[in-house]
Order: structure tokens, then C-alpha cells, then sequence
């Protein structure tokens, strides 16, 4: 019976990751990002959040979309992170009017070192973030907070 078993146990896990080797095998993305971006080059090594990160705007739009990015980084990791107009700060958002971005587009630029959000709009420094709010660990979307100060998370 125990044979009997494992057996079903190893057929149902094969089908269970069927999907996944084929969905590698069709070059499927490596990164959830919706919608896909025109270029992605995948580097090396991660960015960590530490108590010590700090984010800055280059004018007050871009630390609108700073402040509303980090909010909900603060919310997921219990991280300070504050936000500031100008200054050194390991992720950046800059509104650029001269970069060839066009109306929403933006560039993302990631390293282990820091984070940079560059476009020539307010709308495309806002979908930057949403970008990288995207590549967050799905965990930081889950929290949040209701009026009053009380906390849920949602599923």
C-alpha cells in the first residue's frame, strides 16, 4: 500500500509541474511585469532594503510619486523609509523633461547599489514605480492600511 502511494504521489506531482517546465521551455518571462517593457536587461545580484535606505525626488511631482511608492514599501516591511527632495538616497525618482522617454514611458535602472526611476513625465515616473512596485515580493501587496489606523491584510 505504501508503494501504491508514492506512486500517486509522484504521478500528481508531475503533473502539478508540467506546467511550469513548459511554461520555461516557452520562454515565458522571468519577471511579472505588467504590462512587459520594450527592453529588459537582466543583470546580476539584488537590491536590499535596509533601515538605512533612504528615497529622494529630484523636484515636488517626483517626490509625490516618491512618497506613494514608498508608502506602501514602509507598510509591507516596517522599514522607515524616508523620502526627501534632492540629496544622495540609494533610489531615486527623477523627473527629467530632456529624457527620451515620451509621455509614460520611463527607465528603470537596478543594480545592487541603487535604484533609479527616470522619465520626462509626471505620468511616466507614476508608472516607473508601478514597475517597480511590481518587482516588490508579492507579500507587499498584500497589506494595507483602513482610515483610523487599523490594519487588515487582503488575499
Amino acid at each position: 500500500m505504501p508503494t501504491r502511494s508514492l506512486l500517486l504521489l509522484a504521478c500528481l506531482a508531475a503533473f502539478l509541474l508540467l506546467p511550469l517546465a513548459s511554461a520555461h521551455a516557452q520562454g515565458v518571462p522571468r519577471y511579472a511585469i505588467v504590462p512587459q517593457p520594450q527592453h529588459l536587461e537582466a543583470r546580476e545580484g539584488v537590491f536590499t532594503f535596509t533601515a538605512d535606505t533612504r528615497v529622494a525626488g529630484s523636484d515636488a511631482a517626483a517626490v509625490q510619486v516618491a512618497e506613494a511608492w514608498a508608502a506602501r514599501l514602509r507598510l509591507a516591511s516596517g522599514l522607515p523609509v524616508p523620502v526627501a527632495q534632492g540629496g544622495a538616497a540609494a533610489v531615486t525618482f527623477t523627473l527629467d523633461r530632456a529624457a527620451d522617454t515620451g509621455a509614460e514611458g520611463y527607465t528603470l535602472d537596478v543594480t545592487p547599489t541603487a535604484i533609479a526611476v527616470r522619465a520626462a513625465t509626471e505620468a511616466g515616473l507614476f508608472y516607473g514605480a508601478q514597475t517597480l512596485r511590481q518587482l516588490l515580493p508579492p507579500a507587499s501587496d498584500r497589506l494595507g492600511v483602513a482610515p483610523g489606523g487599523a490594519s487588515f491584510a487582503w488575499t
